[in-house]
């Protein structure tokens, strides 16, 4: 694939996603900030907190369009369980080079799409960055081996 593909279906994926919807003050939304994830090279920031009693989570994100995108496709992707966590994890193995994951439940090419940016080392953690943030949150948050629903 070139580079100029990479870039305009990258676009398309951007564009798709957009930014996520705008969670307002994390603080009045959920319980608390549970992680804060910044990518010190660029600045870009992710905050994800949970509601309680498991009813989902809130991503601020201060970034870049694919960072924007990325949190986008994970509020959608990823429910705050253990299944969960494992989600992001998978996700993060994909986006840094690894196998995709068995099962992407929100659609074939969601996150294959964003998986372009392994062509883009620079952009990479962009678009990993949501990922890390809700994963440490759900890791902070879901007890292991705690049986769900």
């Amino acid at each position: 694939m070139t580079d100029q593909e990479v870039h305009r279906r990258l676009r398309e994926f951007v564009q798709a996603y957009g930014p996520p919807r705008a969670p307002g003050n994390p603080a009045e939304t959920a319980s608390h900030v549970l992680a804060e994830v910044t990518n010190h090279s660029c600045g870009d920031s992710v905050s994800v907190s949970l509601h309680p009693a498991g009813q989902g989570f809130s991503v601020r994100v201060r970034g870049c369009s694919i960072c924007r995108a990325a949190a986008a496709l994970a509020e959608q992707l990823i429910q705050p369980t253990e299944m969960g966590r494992a989600q992001c994890r998978a996700a993060l193995t994909y986006l840094n080079g690894g196998q995709p994951p068995e099962e992407e439940p929100a659609g074939p090419d969601m996150l294959h799409d964003l998986a372009l940016v392994r062509h883009l080392p620079a952009r990479r953690r962009c678009a990993t960055l949501p990922f890390e943030a809700l994963e440490e949150a759900l890791r902070l948050q879901v007890p292991q081996g705690v049986p769900e629903g």
